[in-house]
């Protein structure tokens, strides 16, 4: 069970990561992803301030 909840929490990270690149807002890839607006929020904050950082690094840091 735990592990089925890290791999949605880990498509949502690659859906935002690929979202955020095209310059979206959280909200709307919040939106556009049905995710908590609070979570996108998070996964932008540390994808734009990690530069190079991938999905199992944005994971550890949640």
């Amino acid at each position: 069970m735990r592990s089925d909840k890290n791999a949605d929490i880990a498509k949502i990270v690659e859906g935002v990561m690929r979202k955020a690149e095209s310059g979206r807002s959280p909200e709307n890839i919040a939106q556009s992803l049905n995710a908590d607006v609070k979570l996108v929020r998070q996964i932008c904050q540390i994808y734009y301030t990690h530069k190079g950082i991938n999905v199992q690094g944005i994971l550890d840091r949640l």
